[in-house]
């Protein structure tokens, strides 16, 4: 949580605009993942463009 904060922060202090974030699960059992996930998306004043599961299969449109 820190860590996507502070680059939140940074990124806002260059007077940038972000247009979304994507949470992503790094381990398979992460016991708070859900309340960590649900921090975020009440901190980040930007919307949730997707979230990645672990091992989940992700694919790309390279067209965009």
């Amino acid at each position: 949580i820190n860590h996507a904060l502070l680059t939140m922060q940074a990124i806002q202090a260059r007077g940038l605009t972000v247009a979304g974030w994507v949470a992503n699960q790094v381990a398979g059992e992460m016991s708070m993942y859900q309340d960590n996930f649900d921090a975020l998306k009440q901190r980040i004043d930007a919307p949730c463009l997707a979230e990645v599961k672990w091992k989940q299969t992700v694919t790309f449109n390279k067209e965009l």
